[in-house]
C-alpha cells in the first residue's frame, strides 16, 4: 500500500510539472531595479514566444545623480527555442540596438559602449541552457545565469 501511494505521488509530481510548450507561447515581462552607489538602474526584458521562435527585448534606463541618465535604450535579440523537459534552450541568431527614448549628460562615446556593453551580454553566449522551475498562474520561473527569474505575461 505505501508503495502504490509512493507510486502515484510520484507520478502526479511529474505530471504536475510536465510542461507543454504551447504554456510558452505569449508575452512574459521581467523587471529588475537595483542601485550601484549614486547610480540607479532599472531594466525590462519582455520576451515573446512563437512556435519555435522567440524575441527579447531588453529595456534599460539608468540614472546617475541629477545630471546624467539615459532613458530606455531598447535592445532587441530574435531566435529559435525548444524544450525539453525542464530545459528550455535559446538560440540567438541577431542582436540590433532598436532606440533610446532620452539621454541627459551623456556623451556618444559612452552611450555607444553601454549599447556594445548590453549587445555583448548576448553575443558572447548566444546559446542559452536555462532550467525552467515552473510555469503556473501567469508566471515562468526559469533558472539563470544570473540566478532566477521569475516572468509574468502580459
Amino acid at each position: 500500500m505505501t508503495r502504490q501511494i509512493t507510486l502515484l505521488w510520484l507520478l502526479s509530481t511529474l505530471l504536475l510539472f510536465a510542461v507543454s510548450p504551447k504554456e510558452l507561447l505569449g508575452s512574459w515581462q521581467y523587471q529588475r531595479k537595483f542601485a550601484d552607489s549614486d547610480e540607479q538602474h532599472s531594466e525590462s526584458e519582455k520576451l515573446t514566444f512563437a512556435p519555435g521562435s522567440f524575441h527579447l527585448i531588453l529595456s534599460v534606463t539608468i540614472r546617475k545623480g541629477d545630471d546624467h541618465r539615459i532613458e530606455r535604450l531598447r535592445i532587441r535579440a530574435d531566435g529559435l527555442w525548444k524544450l525539453r523537459k525542464e530545459t528550455l534552450v535559446l538560440v540567438i541568431e541577431q542582436i540590433r540596438f532598436l532606440d533610446v527614448a532620452a539621454t541627459h549628460g551623456i556623451d556618444k562615446n559612452s552611450l555607444t559602449q553601454l549599447i556594445r556593453d548590453l549587445r555583448g551580454r548576448y553575443l558572447s553566449d548566444p546559446i542559452r541552457i536555462l532550467d525552467l522551475i515552473s510555469v503556473h498562474a501567469g508566471r515562468l520561473r526559469l533558472d539563470t545565469q544570473e540566478g532566477t527569474k521569475e516572468y509574468r505575461r502580459f
